[in-house]
């Protein structure tokens, strides 16, 4: 079914919300050119999510160990 055909069931949106696809936005004005258009935040939230998912990992696991170090010593409070 097509948009126009909608408004016939009583599809009356006051907004549309959509990516920044140019042939969405394009058939959104000549279906409903009335009709305001806001965009998504899907796109940013998924590329935010990746970029703090990302800096917590760094965050997390240490490059290498700090100088004098010893990965291999076992710590006071281990039990054997």
């Amino acid at each position: 079914m097509r948009l126009p055909e909608l408004q016939v069931y009583g599809f009356a949106p006051q907004a549309i919300i959509c990516d920044s696809g140019s042939g969405l936005q394009a058939g959104q004005e000549l279906a409903l050119p009335a009709i305001p258009r806001r965009g998504d935040v899907f796109h940013v939230e998924a590329e935010v999510l990746s970029l703090v998912t990302a800096l917590e990992n760094r965050a997390i696991k240490p490059s290498r160990p700090a100088p004098g170090w010893n990965c291999n010593k076992p710590r006071a409070n281990d039990r054997n």
